[in-house]
């Protein structure tokens, strides 16, 4: 009986030991489980309102919602991207100046000529992929039914040149009103009229009329915050309260950053339904032009998931794909953004707390990365065009081929950072080739869904160049281990652990280039 009972305790103590295990186990899972969600908070909420997004368009469009029911759905992230557009010229400004004041002439000459030759490299390689994507899927082949009837080669309009493009972007680079430049920028067009000539006949003749429209001249004012800034870090004692202001409106422009990433999951769902509510027939889309829409995504997963890893591992050795789960932010908030302006505040805020790059470095490139780099953008408009070259069963050499490559490079560089810029560039490439302007048409149906995929592509470009630049550029001098949260108190990314907080007066040394 004796044994009985305490073969009895044995086991009452082992199912208890068992229950306390158990317990401690699911603990354990759960710990871990909120350490993960504590660290990339914004990016699982993100996560979230993008599957709700996706959701909620797909059951309302059986509903067929009213244009006045689409606005009001869309108003969450119209207030969100207002409020991200809002903040992208004050930090420009703010960053670029107080960057530039705490960084040599010499180290930024050498920076800004690494970057720019990142970023003319991998558009180059963007473009060649596409040619040679498109060349081997051959997306065109079975599509004249979609083509218009005026498949004329000669256009009777004259559009600007490769040269035009060239000598627009020098001369918005240097704006004559610096006021003008916050709200306008400049480009040249082509106005034709009929002059009549001594012999009385009658002659079209085309003038080049430079023209202005809508929209920040990011290049200008990047050259000028540029000069100013090296300005201030050159005059010394005399400039300190300047470059102190500087410095100071950049902490408050990045604490409302801060502020606005909160509203992303909102924003997030709300433009992503409002998009796919406003989208025609998806499903004759995706039938008529399926195989030229395979084409520019094989092409861009292969630049963002293949040329840019390798490109940040030959020159860091470091691990590319945890960097691009550190920007995947940014990423997928400039998938529902379709810009890369309005993504800029957020990622200077991942470069800086979850990559550990220099804050000084990520607010010289970035800027510089939103104007000019557009690698997504090289490798659409290179496809896009041989794309309607197919179409139209127009021949090519060789050196049409690379004309379209070195065109869609020197474009993408021109291309401002606005939705659907790229359909408006491929005038000069479709020129080249004298394919017709008209079939651009066709591309606009499946506008809303490449812009974002290159946009993508475009934003996490900025992203590894800047990595890249900052591991090159090595910083000499101590970490000054930070050990609070962010402005928001919530430890997003590096969240949890110190961050690398770079002394201002540290010097870089750059490699020689």
């Amino acid at each position: 009986m004796l044994r009985m009972d305490k073969l009895a305790k044995l086991m009452t103590w082992r199912h208890q030991a068992d229950a306390v295990s158990s317990d401690s186990d699911m603990s354990t899972i759960v710990t871990m489980i909120a350490t993960v969600i504590r660290k990339n908070f914004f990016l699982v909420t993100t996560v979230f309102g993008v599957i709700a997004g996706i959701v909620l368009g797909v059951a309302l469009r059986s509903l067929e919602p009213s244009v006045q029911m689409i606005s009001f759905v869309e108003l969450p992230g119209e207030v969100f991207m207002r409020c991200l557009r809002l903040l992208i010229l004050p930090m420009m400004i703010a960053t670029i100046v107080s960057g530039s004041a705490n960084l040599s002439g010499k180290a930024q000459g050498k920076m800004a000529l690494l970057t720019l030759s990142i970023f003319m490299l991998t558009s180059l390689i963007s473009a060649l992929i596409g040619l040679c994507f498109v060349t081997a899927i051959y997306p065109g082949r079975d599509m004249s039914g979609l083509v218009g009837e005026d498949t004329s080669r000669q256009q009777s309009q004259k559009t600007p040149t490769l040269t035009d493009t060239f000598l627009d972007l020098i001369r918005n680079a240097f704006p004559e009103n610096l006021i003008e430049a916050t709200t306008h920028s400049g480009y040249s067009a082509y106005q034709s009229k009929n002059q009549t000539q001594l012999d009385g006949s009658v002659k079209e003749i085309s003038k080049r009329v430079w023209h202005v429209r809508g929209g920040t001249n990011s290049l200008g004012l990047i050259v000028f915050c540029i000069a100013f800034g090296s300005t201030i870090g050159s005059m010394g004692t005399p400039a300190d309260p300047l470059k102190h202001f500087f410095s100071a409106l950049d902490s408050v422009i990045m604490k409302l950053v801060g502020i606005v990433m909160w509203f992303t999951p909102v924003g997030v769902c709300s433009l992503l339904c409002a998009r796919i509510l406003e989208a025609g027939d998806i499903l004759l889309l995706f039938h008529q032009m399926a195989l030229f829409i395979l084409t520019v995504v094989s092409a861009l997963s292969v630049e963002l998931f293949g040329v840019q890893p390798i490109l940040y591992f030959v020159l860091t050795r470091g691990n590319p794909f945890k960097l691009l789960l550190q920007l995947a932010y940014p990423g997928m908030c400039a998938f529902v953004c379709a810009a890369s302006a309005p993504v800029m505040p957020l990622m200077l805020r991942a470069l800086e707390d979850k990559c550990g790059v220099d804050k000084r470095v990520a607010k010289f490139v970035i800027p510089i990365g939103v104007t000019v780099n557009m690698n997504g953008t090289a490798c659409f408009i290179a496809a896009a065009t041989m794309f309607i070259a197919q179409m139209n069963n127009i021949s090519l050499e060789l050196s049409d081929y690379f004309a379209v490559l070195i065109t869609s490079t020197a474009v993408s560089i021109a291309a401002t950072s606005v939705p659907s810029a790229a359909l408006f560039l491929m005038a000069m490439t479709l020129s080249v080739i004298g394919a017709p302007l008209s079939d651009v048409s066709l591309l606009f149906t499946t506008e809303w869904l490449l812009d974002r995929c290159r946009t993508v592509n475009n934003c996490l470009g900025d992203g590894v160049t800047a990595a890249i630049v900052s591991h090159l550029c090595d910083l000499k001098g101590e970490p000054d281990d930070d050990n609070g949260t962010d402005c928001n108190g919530v430890d997003d990314g590096c969240l949890d652990e110190k961050k690398s907080k770079i002394t201002e007066d540290a010097p870089l040394n750059c490699p020689p280039v």
